[in-house]
């Protein structure tokens, strides 16, 4: 029996065990040069086999070299390369992730990442194809499968030894569908990259004119992403200024939002509320007994009653209304006359009197609040699976390679019990196919669902 791909009716088959591909990230800058952003996984957030070793880029050409923009430059041998196994050539220094500059060479890997700007090597989506001790490299390119120069599909192909009189070959199994989707997702990730780049560029250039900086100025003020384009930073300047200009004559030309007549209290929510003082970072009185509320953006807070909070981070604070019981306040319908906002920054001091917390059944004197501030986890390369998956992706995955493996087993036994070599070989493949190729042709039809 012989297994392996097939590049349009070009064979790449192999009798041996030497049989497997990567899909990779391939960055081609052949005849040319250009950056591209090469990472690591550490050895901690291996969660799969014990023989699995991340972190590898393949040179797909001669003997070649990439240097970092710190200036290290790392020697890539021809074929596939594992990180933690170079060194630099001048220190000989580990490989550290970075961005990388690439000359007149085409590699790829599990952890090549695109970067931004002109001299960028844009990612196209890739397999590096292992049958007999040969290495090819099939990629996208437009839309189309490149091998060797040349265009077509690229598919997976499993050749019986013997086929008896009347039964015919298994087909072979298109693969170009499943780069097409990991396509999408390369792309998908580097026009996200270019419009979050973007906006924060647009909000740190109007910072920079202005020569101040302001918490309330953002590109959410604008509506500035498009399903179909991504836009520059000088248009989301245009638009986050636009806004604040609109929002700016609107508030003056208005002047009953001014008088902040509003409910401070939905159903189903806890609202928390500080009675006290607001010194400065000199200890100056800001407010003195008032009823406040801080927004607090980087770091979880717990305020105490009688205990002096000194101020770490930047927040917003608002003040609802002089001081006064918060019970009595509440009774009064939470009115907030003297409502202001003030930006408090590092040093400040909060005087506590007493905390409370509003919900469906009133107003509720407190020892302490909590103020959790939510955040966006970063979850590293390979970590993906730590946190259980209750849908279908993990349950389906594990179903068709349970199902396949069993199915080519109990094929194959029939096949050895009635003498079909067409059964057992049949068997071997589909058994080969659930071990080998099942996760990956699952997370092909997942990623076409969702994107």
């Amino acid at each position: 029996m012989e297994a392996g791909f097939v590049f349009d009716n070009t064979r790449m088959l192999s009798s041996s065990t030497d049989l497997g591909a990567d899909l990779i990230s391939v960055a081609n800058a052949h005849g040319t040069s250009g950056k591209v952003y090469i990472g690591t996984v550490g050895e901690d957030y291996i969660v799969t086999s014990e023989d699995y070793e991340p972190s590898y880029v393949y040179n797909f050409g001669a003997r070649t070299s990439v240097t970092s923009d710190g200036g290290l430059t790392y020697v890539l041998e021809t074929g596939k390369n594992y990180l933690s196994g170079i060194s630099s050539t001048v220190g000989n220094k580990p490989f550290e992730a970075g961005i990388y500059t690439v000359s007149d060479a085409v590699i790829g890997g599990d952890t090549l990442s695109a970067v931004m700007g002109s001299s960028s090597v844009p990612l196209k989506a890739g397999m590096a194809m292992r049958s007999g001790g040969n290495v090819s490299l099939g990629s996208l390119d437009n839309g189309n499968v490149v091998c060797n120069g040349t265009y077509g599909t690229i598919s997976f192909l499993v050749v019986p030894g013997d086929i008896p009189s009347g039964e015919q070959a298994p087909d072979k199994v298109d693969l170009t569908p499943m780069l097409k989707a990991y396509q999408t997702l390369l792309d998908k990730l580097y026009w996200t990259s270019v419009s979050a780049n973007n906006s924060a560029s647009a909000v740190w250039s109007i910072y920079d004119r202005a020569d101040a900086k302001d918490y309330g100025v953002t590109t959410l003020m604008a509506s500035n992403v498009y399903d179909s384009v991504v836009l520059s930073e000088g248009m989301n300047e245009i638009l986050t200024l636009s806004a604040m200009q609109q929002l700016a004559t609107y508030y003056d030309a208005n002047d009953d939002i001014k008088d902040l007549q509003i409910g401070l209290y939905g159903e189903g929510m806890d609202a928390p509320f500080v009675r006290g003082s607001i010194l400065d970072e000199y200890g100056n009185t800001v407010y003195g007994d008032v009823i406040f509320t801080p927004f607090f953006q980087s770091d979880s807070v717990t305020l105490e009653r009688g205990i002096d909070y000194a101020v770490d981070q930047n927040c917003l604070v608002a003040i609802w209304t002089d001081g006064r019981e918060l019970s009595s306040w509440y009774s009064d319908a939470m009115r907030t006359d003297g409502y202001e906002t003030l930006f408090v920054e590092d040093g400040y001091t909060f005087q506590i009197t007493q905390l409370g917390v509003c919900d469906g059944s009133g107003m509720h004197s407190e020892p302490k609040v909590d103020f959790k501030v939510t955040k966006v986890d970063y979850i590293a390369p390979g970590k993906a699976n730590l946190t259980d998956d209750p849908d279908a992706d993990s349950a389906g995955k594990n179903v068709l390679k349970i199902v396949c493996i069993v199915a080519g087993a109990i094929l194959a036994v029939l096949g050895f019990v009635r003498r079909s070599p067409v059964l057992a070989i049949g068997g071997i493949g589909l058994m080969v196919f659930g071990v080998f190729f099942a996760d990956p042709v699952w997370n092909r039809i997942a990623r076409m669902v969702r994107f």
